[in-house]
């Protein structure tokens, strides 16, 4: 068993219990984890502690994190989340930046949201220098793991008692020579599931920005424009002179733009923000030409990518034997698992993203969540 300790946002200990009756805890490689924990209904104390401390952080088997909630019935539960799932409550407004890492973008939203009580460490100086624009405010934490996220990187927030604030950091796994096998004895209760429910033959829709490119004369198409044609899709003008053109009755203060495929002009008042747009990558004409749709405005690049993304998911859980976490592996390691079921061998690459953790009175132990 281990201790849990409680601290106030100044770090300055509160409580520490020594008895509970169980305690869970996930962590993850690129995101926030977990906690939850159970005491005796007889334990007075941790009913005094909750009702009296509005904010609350905790420590247990060298896990920090924050107090989100309790429930008090047949026993005590108190629920958390690791610190990482602070990043979700300060947000930033729309960014751009050119030639950065996905680390770089990461450290700008921290030091523009949350510098009054977040230090950023050591830089890796891991990852390749790319542009990267959010056109939304968005969330510290979807920030970090949208730049993150596509470099196979992990992020972690930690205490730094000495200046009583947090430290954000980023990470990268390694890569072990640990292979994981029942015929090792050291993995049981291996599960080897395919799901194709998202799978698409690379063609999807997604919503697109509408570019505004100048002003246009209608009345003498200047500059010259044709209908039609592919090069007008998600393009725009501000009409200054009116005229009859492309079949449209055209007024000074309109816009002309085009929000289809298909390279036709319309005619508005008010220009659209954005139009639909389609990836097609597809290699199939029949019923295994299965389509999609992204979430989100997107640039042609980033659409491709997620099209692309999208495929076959397979899934591999196993217990461990002899295999302890924080000693044989961390977050973000890659790890081999050998899946034999009769005459089918599966020898799989996996990386760690995630990790459970569980003690109660008797054992105590740890499984790994693997991602391709």
């Amino acid at each position: 068993m281990t201790d849990i300790f409680f601290y106030d946002f100044d770090f300055r200990l509160v409580e520490q219990f020594e008895k509970f009756t169980s305690l869970n805890i996930s962590k993850k490689y690129c995101g926030y984890g977990t906690v939850e924990m159970h005491f005796p209904v007889t334990e007075a104390r941790v009913i005094e502690l909750l009702e009296n401390n509005s904010f609350l952080l905790g420590v247990a088997k060298d896990v920090h994190f924050v107090v989100t909630g309790w429930q008090f019935g047949e026993d005590l539960a108190v629920f958390g989340k690791t610190l990482e799932w602070l990043l979700g409550k300060r947000c930033v407004a729309p960014f751009s930046l050119s030639g950065k890492t996905g680390e770089q973008a990461a450290v700008y939203a921290i030091e523009t949201a949350m510098s009054d009580f977040v230090s950023v460490g050591e830089l890796s100086g891991i990852g390749e220098k790319k542009d990267f624009s959010f056109d939304k405010a968005k969330t510290v934490l979807d920030i970090v793991c949208e730049a993150l996220g596509p470099e196979k990187l992990g992020f972690s927030l930690k205490v730094d008692k000495g200046a009583a604030r947090l430290v954000f950091s980023v990470f990268e796994g390694k890569e072990l020579p640990l292979v994981l096998s029942r015929s090792y004895r050291n993995a049981c209760g291996i599960k080897y599931s395919v799901n194709l429910q998202k799978k698409v033959d690379n063609c999807g829709w997604y919503e697109r920005k509408i570019e505004l490119l100048g002003e246009w004369k209608a009345s003498s198409n200047q500059p010259e424009l044709y209908t039609g044609s592919t090069q007008n899709k998600f393009t725009a003008y501000l009409i200054t002179e009116g005229g009859d053109r492309f079949g449209l009755q055209c007024y000074a203060g309109q816009y002309l733009y085009c929000d289809t495929i298909d390279g036709r002009w319309k005619v508005a008042e008010k220009l659209p923000d954005t139009g639909w747009d389609f990836f097609d990558g597809s290699t199939m004409t029949d019923g295994r030409r299965w389509e999609c749709i992204i979430e989100g405005v997107k640039t042609p690049e980033e659409a491709e990518q997620e099209i692309i993304a999208l495929g076959t998911e397979e899934e591999l859980e196993t217990d461990l034997r002899h295999i302890e976490y924080g000693r044989d592996y961390e977050l973000g390691d890659t790890i081999r698992v050998c899946a034999e079921f009769g005459s089918a061998l599966h020898i799989k690459k996996r990386r760690v993203v995630g990790v459970d953790i569980y003690y109660d009175e008797d054992i105590c132990g740890s499984t790994p969540l693997f991602q391709e």
